[in-house]
């Protein structure tokens, strides 16, 4: 790489620092089919690697000024950036809990009948058990279940959208499907 290479790569950047659209443009231009291949062979669905690219690009202009040509090219730059956002998203799939992790119930969709991936159905007892356990935990167990497994919600966005440590959410939550846990198997096989 030549040296004018590295200046022409280190404008670059610069002018991305700066928030120059041109310039955001022209790095997507240059790069953008790469972080998209990347992103696509790690994620299983497209509507995720397009979601990644955005949010690479978005993490690249954040801290473009960052960019030292003399320590690294663009391109080893931007696959870099790639590839820890890829595992950083990858790690947080892993993290977070499945769906149908309170017994064999499916919560999405508030409906609370058995889960669509091979589940034997439940009884009407046992659908209306749960509804009713749910419904008798305690405000904070419940907000804390309704913003992890209804939501989505990892256990970090359910401590900032509830306003509490996160600490108290991984408390609440646990508390929560404990309780839930010995309900269900106590009034099921009880």
């Amino acid at each position: 790489m030549t040296s004018e290479d590295s200046r022409i790569e280190w404008a670059l950047m610069q002018s991305v620092a700066r928030g120059d659209a041109a310039a955001i443009n022209r790095l997507y231009d240059q790069y953008g089919r790469f972080v998209y291949r990347q992103a696509a062979q790690v994620l299983p669905r497209r509507s995720e690697a397009d979601d990644a690219v955005q949010d690479i690009f978005v993490q690249l202009w954040q801290t473009a000024a960052a960019f030292d040509p003399a320590k690294s090219r663009l391109i080893t730059w931007v696959a870099l950036m790639t590839r820890r956002h890829l595992i950083d998203r990858l790690r947080a799939a892993r993290s977070r809990p499945r769906l149908q992790s309170i017994g064999e119930f499916d919560v999405a969709g508030g409906d609370w009948g058995p889960a669509a991936q091979g589940v034997a159905p439940i009884d009407d007892f046992e659908t209306s058990s749960l509804r009713r356990r749910v419904r008798s935990l305690p405000p904070s167990q419940r907000a804390v279940l309704e913003k992890v497994y209804l939501e989505g919600k990892s256990i970090r966005e359910a401590s900032e959208a509830l306003g509490v440590p996160k600490g108290t959410v991984k408390s609440a939550l646990s508390r929560g499907l404990e309780t839930l846990r010995s309900g269900i198997s106590s009034e099921s096989f009880g």
